[in-house]
Parts: structure tokens; sequence; C-alpha cells
């Protein structure tokens, strides 16, 4: 399943969600995402994480392989597990179990 995004709107949004205390603009995102200075992409990655309101469509803006080097690189500790599970769930098709979400028998 490949999920679509308009990257301008979605650009926008991440700057008021995510930057608010930075002077970027879209074409500063747009560099980031298409630069190889992995530094800069974790920092953007790790900023949609903390402070986007709509993560899944924020991280859209990333490519898929980046996407997936860019969550091998977090620790655990870094952010709660079971969004980054959730997350990688949707974005990549994994099935990882969250048993805090599981549904129990009663």
């Amino acid at each position: 399943m490949e999920l679509k995004i308009n990257k301008k709107q979605v650009i926008k949004k991440i700057l008021k969600d995510c930057f608010w205390d930075y002077a970027l603009k879209n074409k500063d995102i747009e560099q980031i995402i298409s630069s190889n200075d992995e530094h800069k992409k974790r920092w953007l990655f790790l900023r949609i994480l903390k402070n986007s309101t709509d993560k899944l469509q924020a991280l859209l803006i990333f490519d898929k392989a980046d996407l997936k080097k860019l969550f091998e690189s977090l620790d655990n500790e870094e952010f709660a597990a079971v969004d980054t599970l959730i997350l990688r769930n949707i974005l990549f098709g994994e099935n990882n179990k969250i048993n805090r979400l599981a549904w129990k028998k009663r």
C-alpha cells in the first residue's frame, strides 16, 4: 500500500508544528530531505517525532530507504517504543506486536 501526500502542504504543517522556533522555509526542508547529510535528516526526523501532530503524514516526506535507516538509528529510550512500533507497522508493513494495545480475552 502506497500512501500519497501533498508534499508542500505537509512541509508547511511540519514547519508550523515542529519549527516554530526556527526561521526555516519550505525549501530548507526540501534541501534536507534531498541531501546526503544523515545528521540533518536525523535532526529533522527527531523534530517530527517529538513535535508533529500528524507523525505518519509528516514522515512520508522521506523516501522509504531513508526512513528505514532513521528508524533503525533510534534508541528505544529515545521515544516511546509503542509510537515507533505503530509507525513501523504502518510505514513498512511490519507486524510488531504491541501488548498494551492487544485484544484481551475475558
